[in-house]
């Protein structure tokens, strides 16, 4: 399992990162995993041709979807 520091590195541009200050960290930082995932806008055309990334799976961006790799 990933520690905290670790994870906490890939929660930038998240649309929950608003609770990852010094006082507490995000809910969903302690049950997530870092898995392959590829970035997709809600307005693009199929086919997706961008490469998977490394995201957390609790990862979230307003009008993005997320599909993993598997």
């Amino acid at each position: 399992m990933e520690n905290k520091t670790k994870k906490n590195k890939y929660c930038h541009g998240c649309y929950n990162n608003i609770y990852n200050s010094q006082e507490k960290d995000c809910w969903h930082l302690g049950d997530s995993e870092i898995i392959w995932r590829k970035e997709v806008h809600i307005d693009q055309i199929p086919p997706y041709k961008q490469p998977y990334r490394r995201f957390l799976s609790c990862y979230r961006k307003q009008r993005y979807v997320y599909i993993n790799k598997e």
